[in-house]
């Protein structure tokens, strides 16, 4: 069996709730960071006046941009949206890890059902991608969350059964 009271059983739990904070927070705000560096790069049109296609095309030539590998992350989204990544990750990390924290299971519902709303609502707004499809596939997807949750919820409450 597990001692909780041991010095290893302490040192292990200590461990591992500074890396549930590492983690989430560390890798959030090193790929932020990170991506920080080269904004100039990725949105110059923030610090002259360019126009969006010519930012695009602009990006695809930069030697710099192609030759550090963290740049892909933002290289898909429209220049303005260079960060969007950083979003998708606080969403993920959002719906996995906060929702688990939670100790009802009625404010994790919604929890979890407000920010998938939220978060509709944001990538439609802001068609982030460069790609119409991908915007598209991705407003597709959120919608998909919303209705996942409204089925829990009516399974839960006994509206729907589990036959057929």
């Amino acid at each position: 069996g597990i001692d909780c009271t041991s010095s290893e059983y302490k040192l292990m739990l200590s461990y591992a709730v500074i890396m549930c904070l590492v983690y989430p927070i560390g890798v959030w705000s090193t790929l932020l960071a990170w991506l920080w560096s080269f904004r100039k790069r990725l949105d110059p049109a923030v610090h002259r006046n360019i126009e969006e296609s010519r930012v695009i095309q602009m990006r695809k030539q930069d030697e710099v941009l192609r030759d550090a590998p963290i740049t892909t992350v933002a290289l898909k989204f429209k220049p303005r949206y260079w960060y969007y990544e950083c979003i998708t990750l606080a969403r993920r990390l959002l719906l996995t890890s906060v929702a688990l924290m939670f100790t009802s299971l009625s404010y994790m519902t919604i929890f979890v059902f407000f920010l998938t709303v939220i978060t509709l609502i944001i990538d439609k707004e802001c068609e982030p991608y460069q790609r119409r499809w991908t915007s598209a596939f991705m407003y597709f997807l959120d919608w998909q969350l919303v209705f996942f949750i409204q089925a829990v919820i009516m399974m839960d409450a006994g509206i729907v059964s589990g036959a057929g």
